[in-house]
C-alpha cells in the first residue's frame, strides 16, 4: 500500500469503526427496550437514534485510543494503552469513594470497589491489546486471525456484554452511577468490537460511505425531534438502562455551563451559558429571576411564629412519637403481612387507629425527619449542604469547614437551613410542655444535634451516647429512663427514633428467624423492634395513662436479592410507611385513605390543644378522609462538590402516582396498587393533567421564610 493511499485507508477504517459501534449502540438500546416497559413507536425510534449517537462516540474514543499511536512503536503504544487503562481505573475508584472509605466504615465495600476498578482497567488494556494494530500498522490480529479464533472471541465478548448488562440491572440499581456507567460502557465496547469484527478489510468505498451516512443520520434524529417540552413517553427512555445512559451521556456533553443540565434533548436548561440557572437550581423568591427554569419566579412566603397565639390552658395530653428507620408497612403483620413480624402491635390493634396507606415525604432520613417535625413537604423548606466526615462529624459545607487532622468528607447531605419554620418541639415547648428526644441513627450523623435538630428539646440524647447489647434495646432503655426523669407537673412530648431494620443485618437471639435471604433478615429485625416498641409504649402509659402515642417510619426499604437500599427512587417500597395512633379515648379502626407523615404535626397540635400556624401542609389524622387530596414525596442526591446527581419528586393520591425526575426532565404516570399497568393504561383511567399541574405548582411555589432561627 502506498503512502498516498494511507489517509484514505485510515478514513475508511475509521468510518467502519464508528459505524460498527453505532450499530452496536442501537442494538443494545433496542434489546434493552424490549426487556423494559417499552413505549410508542416514537420512543423506539428515539432509543435507536440515541444508541447510534452514543455508540458512535464510544467507537470514536476507541478508534482514537487504538489508532492514535499507530505510527509509534508497539511497546510505546502499549504504554499509552496502559496509562489510559490505569487512569480510568483510578477515576472509577475515586468516584466510588474507595480511598476515602478504606480503613473507615464500609471498608469491605471499598475493597470490592477497588477490585472492580482494577478489573475494569485490565479490561480496557486487554481490549486495547487484542484489537490494537499490529507492529506493522496493519489491522489487529483479532480481525485477521483464523475463523475459529474470531468466532471464539466474538462469543467471549458477547458473554461479557451479557454479564455486564445483568450486573447493571441486578446490583445496586440507582446507586454508584459511575459503576453503572462503566458497565454500560462495557456493553457498548464489547458489542462494538463484535460488530466491527464482521467488517471486511477490503475496499468498499460506496458501501462504507452509505453505512456511515445512514448511522449518522439515525444519530441525529433525536436532536431533531426531541425539542421543546418532553413528550409523555420521555420517561420510557430512562426506564431502560442503555437508552437512559445514552441520553444522559449526550446531554452531559452538551452541558456547556457545567451546571448538570443541557439545553438540548429535553434537558430543560433555559440558560445554556449561565451555570446559576437550571432546573436543579433553587429559585430565590421575589428576585425577578427564574433560577429553576420553571417559567416564573418563586413566590415569597414569609411567616412570623410570634404572631401565632399562645395556648391559654395546659396541654391536656402527653404525646409519645416513635419513628423507626426503614420500616415498611407491607412487611408488618399488623398490616396483613403473612409472617408474624409484629405480634405485639397486633395485640394492641383493637385500641389503635391504623392508617393503611401512609406515605413519607422523602426516602432519605435527611428529608423525611425535618419535614415530619415541621408538618410541611420538602419544597416548603430551604436546604443547605452538610459534609458527613470520616470523624463522624457534620459540618456546614458553605462555611469553609475546618477539618481535623486526617479528617475527610465522606458524604454530602442537604439539611434544613436555620431560618426555616420552627419544628414541632419548639411549638410545644413554647406552650409549656416538657420536651425530650432519644434518637439513634447508628453510624450516620444525620440526627446529630450539631445540625440544629435539637432545637426546642429540653433534653436531647443522641445515639452515640448509648451503649448496649442491641442498639434498639439500649435506646428504649435510655428512653424509659429519660421518661421517668420528666417532670410530673406538666404534660410532655417525647420523640424516640429507633434504627430498627436498617442494614446491615443484626442477629437477635430472642427473635425468631423467618427463613433465609434479605427479606427474612429484614423480617427478623422487624420482630425485634416490635418488642422494643411494645416496651416503650407500656412505659409511657404507666407514666401517663392518658398519653397519646404515634408510630411511623422515616421511609421504607427496597429489598433486592442480595441487598436492601433506599434513597434512590420513589417506589412504593420506599415511600409506603406504617402510621398508627393510639391512646385512651381516641378513635380506633382502619383508614384506607392516603395520608402523609406531614399530618403528624397538626394531629399533635390537636391532641395537645396547641394553636397551629397557618402554613402547614399537613392535616389532622382525625379529620374527614379526602380521596382527592394529592400528596408529595421527594428524593435527591448530590456529589461532594455539590453537583446534583439525581432529583425526583412524586405527586400521588389513591388512584395514581406521577413521578417526575428533575435531572432527567421526564415524568411517568403509574398505578401504585398495580405497577404492572403501563403508563398509557393509567393515563386513560385518570386525569393525568391534574397530577402534572399539581406537581408543577408544588415545585415552584417557593419555600417558606421564617423570622425564627435555631441559632446556628
Amino acid at each position: 500500500m502506498t503512502a498516498a493511499l494511507e489517509p484514505e485507508r485510515q478514513i475508511r477504517h475509521a468510518s467502519r469503526f464508528v459505524t460498527g459501534f453505532a450499530c452496536a449502540g442501537a442494538i443494545s438500546c433496542l434489546v434493552d427496550f424490549v426487556l423494559s416497559d417499552g413505549g410508542p413507536w416514537e420512543a423506539w425510534l428515539a432509543a435507536a437514534g440515541l444508541g447510534c449517537a452514543s455508540g458512535g462516540l464510544v467507537g470514536s474514543l476507541w478508534f482514537g485510543l487504538l489508532e492514535g499511536p499507530a505510527q509509534a512503536r508497539v511497546p510505546r503504544a502499549r504504554a499509552i494503552w496502559g496509562v489510559v487503562a490505569l487512569g480510568y481505573a483510578l477515576w472509577l475508584a475515586m468516584d466510588l469513594g474507595v480511598f476515602v472509605r478504606l480503613g473507615h466504615r464500609n471498608h469491605g465495600l471499598a475493597l470490592a470497589g477497588l477490585a472492580a476498578s482494577v478489573v475494569v482497567g485490565l479490561g480496557i488494556y486487554g481490549l486495547s491489546w487484542i484489537f490494537g494494530p499490529r507492529p506493522d500498522g496493519s489491522s489487529s490480529a483479532a480481525l485477521t486471525g483464523s475463523r475459529t479464533k474470531r468466532w471464539l472471541l466474538r462469543g467471549v465478548l458477547c458473554g461479557l456484554a451479557l454479564i455486564a448488562a445483568i450486573v447493571d440491572r441486578s446490583f445496586f440499581p440507582g446507586e454508584h452511577p459511575a459503576a453503572h456507567a462503566t458497565l454500560r460502557f462495557a456493553v457498548l465496547s464489547t458489542l462494538g468490537f463484535v460488530v466491527t469484527s464482521f467488517a471486511s478489510t477490503r475496499a468498499h468505498s460506496i458501501r462504507d460511505s452509505l453505512g456511515f451516512v445512514a448511522t449518522m443520520a439515525a444519530a441525529l434524529l433525536p436532536f431533531m425531534f426531541m425539542r421543546g417540552s418532553p413528550a409523555p413517553w420521555a420517561g420510557a427512555l430512562f426506564s431502560a438502562p442503555m437508552s437512559g445512559h445514552a441520553l444522559t451521556s449526550l446531554r452531559s456533553l452538551s452541558d456547556v455551563d457545567a451546571d448538570g443540565f443541557s439545553h438540548v434533548l429535553w434537558g430543560g436548561d433555559c440558560a445554556a451559558w449561565d451555570g446559576e440557572i437550571s432546573p436543579g437550581a433553587q429559585d430565590l423568591p421575589g428576585d425577578g429571576i427564574d433560577q429553576d427554569c420553571s417559567g416564573a419566579d418563586a413566590v415569597r412566603r414569609a411567616i412570623d411564629p410570634a404572631s401565632v397565639p399562645l395556648a391559654t390552658k395546659p396541654a391536656p395530653r402527653s404525646v409519645l412519637l416513635i419513628t423507626v428507620e426503614t420500616l415498611r408497612a407491607d412487611h408488618m403483620s399488623l398490616f396483613g403481612y403473612p409472617q408474624k413480624t409484629t405480634p405485639a402491635l397486633e395485640r394492641r390493634a383493637p385500641a389503635l387507629r391504623i392508617y393503611e396507606r401512609a406515605y413519607t415525604t422523602g426516602t432519605w432520613t435527611s428529608i423525611a425527619i425535618p419535614t415530619l417535625l415541621r408538618g410541611v413537604f420538602a419544597r416548603r423548606l430551604r436546604w443547605e449542604p452538610y459534609f458527613e466526615t470520616t470523624k463522624s462529624r457534620m459540618l456546614r459545607a458553605r462555611s469553609q469547614p475546618e477539618f481535623l487532622e486526617g479528617e475527610r468528607p465522606l458524604h454530602l447531605f442537604m439539611l434544613p437551613e436555620s431560618k426555616n419554620p420552627p419544628p414541632l418541639p419548639w411549638w410545644l415547648q413554647r406552650r409549656g410542655m416538657s420536651t425530650a428526644a432519644v434518637v439513634d441513627d447508628r453510624f450516620s450523623e444525620l440526627l446529630d444535634p450539631s445540625t440544629g435538630l435539637a432545637a426546642g428539646f429540653d433534653v436531647f440524647v443522641e445515639g452515640d451516647e448509648i451503649e448496649g447489647r442491641d442498639p434498639d434495646d439500649a435506646v428504649v432503655d435510655r428512653a424509659i429512663e429519660t421518661l421517668e426523669e420528666l417532670s410530673a407537673a406538666q404534660s410532655w412530648f417525647m420523640w424516640v427514633h429507633l434504627f430498627g431494620p436498617h442494614s446491615p443485618s443484626t442477629r437477635h437471639p430472642d427473635s425468631p428467624t423467618f427463613g433465609i435471604g434479605v427479606a427474612a433478615e429484614y423480617d427478623h429485625e422487624i420482630h425485634f423492634v416490635d418488642a422494643q416498641i411494645d416496651r416503650l409504649i407500656d412505659a409511657a402509659i404507666q407514666r401517663d395513662p392518658d398519653v397519646a402515642y404515634i408510630l411511623t417510619a422515616d421511609h421504607g426499604e427496597r429489598l433486592l436479592h442480595s441487598d436492601r437500599m433506599h434513597g434512590f427512587g420513589l417506589t412504593e417500597d420506599e415511600i409506603h410507611v406504617p402510621l398508627v395512633v393510639g391512646g385512651a379515648g381516641l378513635p380506633v379502626g382502619r383508614v384506607g385513605t392516603p395520608v402523609s407523615i406531614v399530618d403528624i404535626v397538626p394531629t399533635i397540635f390537636e391532641l395537645t390543644e396547641t394553636p397551629a400556624p397557618t402554613y402547614l401542609d399537613g392535616r389532622s389524622l382525625f379529620g374527614e378522609p379526602d380521596e382527592q387530596r394529592l400528596l408529595f414525596s421527594d428524593v435527591w442526591r448530590h456529589r461532594q462538590d455539590g453537583l446534583l446527581l439525581m432529583e425526583m419528586v412524586a405527586a400521588f393520591d389513591g388512584a395514581a402516582k406521577f413521578v417526575f425526575s428533575r435531572t432527567d426532565n421526564a415524568g411517568t404516570l403509574l398505578d401504585p396498587r398495580h405497577p404492572e399497568r403501563s403508563p398509557a393504561e393509567v393515563e386513560a383511567a385518570v386525569d393525568s393533567v391534574r397530577y402534572a399541574r399539581a406537581l408543577h405548582a408544588y415545585l415552584h411555589e417557593g419555600a417558606i421564610l421564617s423570622t425564627w432561627s435555631n441559632g446556628q
